[in-house]
């Protein structure tokens, strides 16, 4: 996609970019769920791994046969870069997940493994930080710590992130323990999940790249849509309702996601120089991909 990029907006505006990128990340995490779960309905499972495999080959024969070979630096192209500090973080996010992920089956701290598992993470935050500090080049500089709005953004992803682990902790154990929907019946509820995606992200496009309108505003709405998603759950809840009341609250996450994805990633892109925008970028995805996700689960569950 930033290969692309400058067909997309030949100006490098992200208020294209962004809104444009999350309808084929989003939209393609959808259409997948259903092309797997229709192929290992109809046929077998096995066919979705053939599938991929034939659009993985395509794609090298694509860039085999459309591209130049060309490198920019002959020797040495991540020369420079903090190897050991990145290998900290990411020792820092894989304790972290596993601490939330299984400290409920663990028993959390009346468990001498999450006890030692809390010990080590304050150790390894600590020579993060350190690093980070004492050498010259840091994978994480403490300078990008340092940009206004760039907390309050952390913050807000995270706690979007916390509220949509409703998704996989209670909605999941819903449609399967309670409705006893089969897979292809949840599946169907992919359909206006992808329809809140496109919407959401046209809406996005049009808010800030047509109508130039205030971010934080944007912000507001998408998560108005992640309240109508779980007030909607909460009000629409029992063993017999129809599987098509539960479309509009569906269609309300998919909005209020895609809404916010691009929203948060174009606002991070104008707060920063270029120096620090692919650092914040990085720690941007640890707490959306991961973090959020992980500790809403286990609040959830606690």
């Amino acid at each position: 996609m930033s290969n692309i990029q400058l067909w997309m907006t030949p100006t490098r505006d992200f208020t294209v970019f962004f809104p444009m990128l999350h309808i084929v990340i989003l939209g393609s995490m959808q259409l997948s769920d259903l092309l797997a779960t229709y192929l290992m309905y109809y046929y077998h499972w096995d066919y979705m791994q053939w599938f991929i495999c034939g659009i993985m080959m395509t794609d090298l024969l694509i860039l085999t046969a459309c591209t130049r070979h060309f490198r920019m630096f002959k020797k040495f192209p991540l020369f420079g870069i903090d190897w050991l500090g990145a290998v900290l973080w990411a020792m820092l996010l894989l304790e972290i997940a596993y601490l939330f992920n299984y400290g409920d089956w663990y028993d959390r701290w009346n468990s001498p493994v999450i006890r030692q598992l809390s010990m080590v993470i304050i150790v390894t935050l600590f020579f993060c930080v350190w690093r980070m500090f004492t050498i010259r080049h840091p994978y994480y500089e403490p300078k990008m710590w340092t940009y206004r709005h760039l907390l309050p953004v952390f913050i807000l992803i995270t706690l979007v992130e916390m509220f949509l682990a409703t998704e996989h902790v209670l909605e999941e154990v819903y449609l399967e323990e309670v409705m006893h929907y089969g897979t292809m019946t949840s599946v169907q509820l992919d359909w206006p999940v992808l329809a809140g995606v496109l919407a959401g992200c046209l809406f996005a496009y049009w808010w800030m790249h047509i109508r130039r309108f205030n971010y934080l505003r944007l912000i507001v709405i998408g998560l108005g849509g992640i309240i109508g998603y779980l007030l909607g759950n909460y009000f629409l809840i029992s063993s017999d309702i129809h599987i098509s009341q539960l479309y509009l609250p569906i269609f309300c996450r998919g909005f209020a996601y895609a809404v916010l994805s691009a929203t948060f990633m174009t606002c991070l892109e104008e707060i920063m120089s270029f120096q620090h925008f692919f650092q914040a970028l990085s720690v941007f995805n640890m707490l959306h991909m991961v973090m959020g996700g992980v500790i809403g689960a286990a609040i959830y569950i606690l």
